[in-house]
């Protein structure tokens, strides 16, 4: 009867661990299962490898400026001169070291006394305005200037701004041409003189005044036998009209444009 009972017993015990469902408990000493590691992601290498390729192109670059800046310089042989640069122009003869005769000293200063042997003197003529007070009637005089240059136009219109002396003055001679009056350049071609004047030329250019000024210039230029007509320029620009009149000048001046 005793035996009948255990039996009993024991097979209630496996009806109860059926019936639950729970896994039977682990042996002891059996090691337990670690988890499987996480998969890597598609595309975790790719800034890496972007980065190595960063650094070698700039250690590549480094190593090529190095190489470029420590190469040894051709150098020009002994004796031979170096080429012209528009920079330094190295090949240039100083010009402060002129050869006698040239009108300059070795120093570099001019020499005037040498310079005025070399360019000969030579007289001409300016055109002044005259004023005749019984009459008030204004007419065109010429007098005489000494002047030593290569140009003798040039000359000729310099010593014109310049203005009459004291002596003329008292004479009544005046000018209508300004003091302050610029000659940027003169150039003759087929009997026509270029004359560039800068804008004094046309200061209070209005009436009487334009038209004498005009006169003074044209007067003294045609003075010479090459120079039959005169085209004003200003600041390089050819004019048409000038003053505030609107003087033509659309055609060569000569000693008859007006």
């Amino acid at each position: 009867m005793p035996k009948k009972n255990d039996t009993t017993k024991s097979s209630g015990r496996k009806t109860g661990t059926a019936k639950t469902g729970k896994a039977a408990p682990r042996a002891a000493g059996t090691p337990k299962k670690r988890p499987a590691p996480p998969e890597a992601r598609s595309g975790g290498a790719g800034p890496f490898y972007a980065l190595v390729i960063l650094g070698l192109g700039v250690l590549v670059v480094i190593m090529a400026t190095r190489l470029y800046f420590n190469e040894p310089k051709k150098t020009a042989p002994a004796g031979q001169k170096k080429p012209l640069t528009a920079v330094g122009q190295p090949d240039r003869k100083d010009p402060s070291r002129v050869k006698e005769g040239t009108g300059k000293e070795k120093d570099g200063a001019p020499d005037e006394n040498r310079q005025s042997k070399l360019v000969p003197e030579r007289t001409v003529r300016i055109y002044l305005v005259h004023l005749d007070e019984k009459t008030e009637k204004m007419s065109l005089l010429p007098v005489s200037r000494k002047i030593r240059t290569e140009v003798p136009l040039m000359g000729a219109l310099e010593a014109l701004v310049q203005g009459p002396s004291d002596v003329e003055k008292k004479k009544g001679m005046l000018t209508a041409v300004p003091g302050d009056l610029r000659i940027y350049g003169i150039s003759v071609k087929n009997g026509i003189a270029y004359i560039d004047f800068n804008e004094a030329v046309e200061k209070n250019a209005t009436g009487t005044i334009i038209i004498s000024r005009i006169d003074q210039i044209v007067y003294t230029a045609t003075q010479f036998p090459e120079v039959r007509g005169v085209i004003l320029r200003i600041n390089g620009k050819t004019r048409t009209v000038i003053g505030s009149d609107g003087l033509s000048l659309s055609t060569p001046l000569t000693r008859k444009w007006h």
